[in-house]
């Protein structure tokens, strides 16, 4: 086995040479990274402004005139290698090539349309890496300017910075390797006599102890004495930490439940559960977790356990009900988690008094039966698409339709007499703030064509995100308040006829140009 000092000389080296390699692959890749953006930056703009600079002269077949603009800036851009124009019957125009044009381009050309990226793709010639970046003529057409820029130059660079790299943490490695032995042989001998002198003390032999203590105070003897010394302060530290951790489990609103494994038994019930339970601490490490759960029996309950037992499952959640001392039961939802301890362990189970809510949300039950049964037509419809996300069941019979149905439709689009623009219009003061409340009569129509006069209420649910439409015919209809146990309603005379309004004449509506609207705050 190596002694420690050459352990530390191993990885201090290992260190060292794995990471400069990683660094030198990570710096490479970086750079190379960095050299396609700035490529395909660089590409982008240059086919861009090429494109625009010879498109007039490829229009006026003027080949002369482009290939002259495709030099030049070969020319000055060194890694620039070639560029060349393809015309719109997709027939090359102008190249810079010397000679003849080269067949693997012309072999892409041929299958340009099959190619997985036209506009920006890599291959490899003899004259290094290219990569081909192209241009458009015009949208749609096939014509196109192709610029390759040769990274050959740029690459090799990276590499030689690479190997640059790769020396400098070789160097740094045998400076490391030096240190490393000088300091393995100043740390591993004091550290030897060190465990010598703990491993005596562990025996029982005090006297070998007491001399290195008592020896020179030298740094590694006080080292040991100042260790001993932590150990016993973390230990104290950890009484405490652990009587202030029991002490907010116990005072914690929650209900804190934690029983055997194995038993099933309490070991631990915190103060919030003991009290809403009536029992207390002696009478419940007699009691198990099934025994207040009178809805689940003992196999019932560990069948529910045994996937925290198998490792199947991290955490359970339930709703139970809990039974009192003096037998009266409430709404519970449980977090079960099993926490393992050596081959046994323990449950914790966190409770929530769950009551309020269940009463809470079987309330919003009632009301949403009430507002479906309604003798009322209501309508609730989205502020922004205005369609409909809720008709009660009273509207959906009278127009005929079902709710899916109404899903895909506008409250305009049952107004015959109001279009969108009106409907808008008419809203905006809600939407705006400016009003609470709008009061109109119009027309309905049904699913067979037929229509009915409507007087309605139109509310902006702000918290909702969402309209609330409500139709009446002989009487007003009051949204009931927070609290209320039930809409209110108040009699209103209708004049004769259901509906004519007298100051116009029309049946069951103001006219269609102004659908009488009143603002009620």
């Amino acid at each position: 086995m190596l002694n420690l000092y050459k352990r530390i000389l191993l990885l201090i080296v290992g260190l060292s040479l794995g990471s400069g390699i990683f660094i030198s692959v990570w710096v490479g890749q970086v750079l190379h990274d960095r050299l396609d953006e700035e490529i395909g930056n660089r590409g982008t703009a240059i086919t861009e402004a090429l494109t625009e600079a010879v498109t007039k002269n490829i229009i006026a077949g003027d080949s002369i005139s482009t290939l002259r603009t495709l030099q030049r800036v070969v020319a000055r851009n060194e890694d620039i290698d070639h560029a060349f124009v393809v015309d719109f019957d997709g027939k090359l125009f102008a190249h810079t090539f010397e000679g003849q044009f080269p067949t693997h381009l012309e072999r892409m050309n041929a299958r340009w349309e099959d190619l997985p990226d036209q506009n920006d793709h890599q291959y490899t010639t003899s004259r290094g890496i290219i990569r081909h970046i192209s241009h458009p003529l015009i949208e749609g057409a096939p014509g196109r300017l192709s610029v390759g820029f040769n990274k050959s130059g740029s690459a090799a660079s990276i590499e030689e910075t690479r190997r640059e790299i790769i020396f400098i943490i070789f160097g740094i490695a045998l400076i490391g390797a030096v240190l490393a032995s000088f300091v393995g042989n100043r740390v591993s001998r004091p550290l030897n006599m060190l465990t010598e002198t703990v491993a005596a003390y562990g025996r029982g032999e005090q006297a070998n102890f007491g001399a290195l203590r008592n020896r020179g105070g030298t740094p590694e003897t006080t080292a040991l004495r100042d260790a001993f010394k932590g150990m016993i302060e973390f230990r104290e530290k950890s009484a405490v930490e652990n009587t202030r951790l029991a002490r907010i489990v116990e005072e914690s609103l929650n209900e804190i439940y934690i029983f055997d494994a194995e038993t099933l038994k309490f070991t631990k019930v915190n103060h919030g559960a003991r009290k809403n339970l009536g029992y207390s601490m002696d009478e419940m490490r007699d009691m198990t977790a099934f025994d207040i759960k009178p809805e689940i029996g003992e196999e019932q309950f560990k069948e529910i356990i045994q996937p925290l037992k198998d490792g199947a499952e991290k955490q359970l959640v339930f709703e139970t009900v809990h039974m009192r001392k003096d037998g009266s039961t409430y709404d519970v939802e449980v977090y079960l988690q099993l926490m393992r301890e050596g081959e046994s362990g323990a449950f914790v189970a966190i409770i929530n008094d769950i009551t309020e809510r269940k009463a809470s949300a079987a309330e919003n039950e009632r009301l949403g039966r009430i507002v479906e049964e309604s003798l009322n037509e209501i309508y609730i419809f989205d502020a922004e698409s205005l369609r409909f996300t809720k008709v009660n069941h009273g509207a959906r019979r009278n127009l005929g339709y079902s709710m899916d149905e109404l899903r895909e439709m506008t409250p305009f689009d049952i107004k015959p007499d109001v279009s969108e623009e009106q409907f808008l219009e008419m809203i905006k003061p809600l939407k705006d703030g400016a009003q609470g409340q709008l009061v109109f009569e119009t027309v309905h129509r049904r699913k067979d064509g037929t229509t009915y006069d409507v007087e309605i209420y139109t509310q902006f649910m702000r918290e909702g995100g969402g309209w609330s439409l409500r139709r009446h015919d002989q009487r007003y209809f009051r949204a009931p308040s927070v609290g209320a146990s039930a809409p209110e309603f108040q009699s209103r005379p209708r004049t004769k006829g259901s509906g004519t309004d007298p100051g116009t004449g029309n049946r069951g509506r103001r006219a269609p140009t102004n659908p009488g609207i009143v603002a009620r705050k």
